[in-house]
């Protein structure tokens, strides 16, 4: 009987993850764009566009993932903050 329990309880938490996140699934993003967007919202446009990333200061690259969090509003969910 807890096997048949324990089967299900995994199940519902794999269901509820899906349709959690089904919707950023097909949205283009990859990798580590997520991880700008969560820089974006936790730290504010202003030092997200002054940050260096792997030790080079990319003031146009980073202009550009501004764009694109203005364009799409793409917002990490707040469950994210512990994942870094």
């Amino acid at each position: 009987m807890k096997s048949a329990t324990t089967t299900a309880a995994v199940v519902v938490a794999v269901a509820a993850s899906a349709a959690v996140f089904w919707p950023i699934v097909n949205v283009g993003f990859f990798a580590d764009d997520w991880v700008h967007f969560y820089d974006i919202v936790n730290e504010g446009p202003g030092r997200f566009w002054v940050k260096n990333f792997i030790g080079h200061l990319q003031l146009t690259r980073n202009a550009i993932f501004l764009l694109h969090h203005a364009l799409s509003a793409c917002t990490p969910p707040p469950t994210w903050a512990g994942c870094w």
